[in-house]
C-alpha cells in the first residue's frame, strides 16, 4: 500500500471488525487468503481498493469502471477473468 504499513492493522478474526466497527462505527477491511487487515479510515476515498488493487496486479487501467467499459479487450479480458474465479469458486464447492 503506497501510504505504508502504518496505515495496515492486522487482524486475526472477524470478531476484532465488529469491535473496530462498534468503537468507529466504521471500517475499511481486505483480506488475501487467510491474512486480513483492516485500513485507517482517513485513507477512504472512492475507488480506494480498487485502484490499489489494480496497480498491485500490474493493471491499474482495470481501477476506473467507467473507462474501463470503453475499452473493448479490457472487458473482454474483465468477463474472462470473472468467468474463471466463478470457476474456481464452483470446482473448491464440489470439494
Amino acid at each position: 500500500m503506497p501510504e505504508g504499513e502504518k496505515y495496515l492493522t492486522k487482524i486475526e478474526n472477524l470478531e476484532e471488525l465488529r469491535e473496530i466497527y462498534e468503537k468507529e462505527e466504521k471500517f475499511l477491511f481486505f483480506s488475501v487468503g487467510e491474512e486480513k487487515w483492516v485500513v485507517n479510515t482517513t485513507l477512504a476515498a472512492p475507488r480506494f481498493f480498487r485502484d490499489r488493487f489494480a496497480k498491485a496486479l500490474g493493471k491499474p487501467e482495470l481501477g476506473n469502471w467507467k473507462e474501463m467499459h470503453q475499452n473493448k479487450e479490457l472487458m473482454q479480458e474483465g468477463a474472462e477473468n470473472i468467468e474463471k474465479f466463478i470457476n474456481k469458486l464452483q470446482n473448491k464447492a464440489k470439494r
